[in-house]
């Protein structure tokens, strides 16, 4: 089983990635690490948005319209290792030393 963790913000100064690093490391808390010990297959990987360098709002395709055929090399990269994972951890961007309100 495949797990990525997701660092959602990709700002100048952001906590995200050593956010991201900790959460690898912890094994996403106790009751998940005695789970993943439990499992011969758990891995964990970081998918670090900011180092994908994924373009903001630049394709006139709306991606899941895309097909899987998108203009950007980064997106299909990003997609490839989304495709990749069975399931996520997101670590948010924060904003005003709080949480992302949606």
């Amino acid at each position: 089983m495949k797990i990525g963790i997701v660092i959602g913000s990709i700002r100048e100064g952001r906590l995200g990635a050593s956010v991201g690093a900790w959460v690898k490391d912890q094994s996403v808390g106790a009751w998940v690490k005695d789970q993943a010990d439990k499992r011969a297959d758990a891995d964990y990987r970081l998918l670090d948005l900011k180092e994908f360098r994924v373009p903001l709002l630049e394709s006139p395709t709306h991606p899941m319209q895309a097909n899987k055929q998108y203009d950007s090399p980064e997106v299909t990269a990003w997609s490839r290792a989304i495709d990749a994972c069975d399931g996520f951890v997101f670590v948010p961007r924060s904003t005003t030393t709080g949480f992302p309100a949606h």
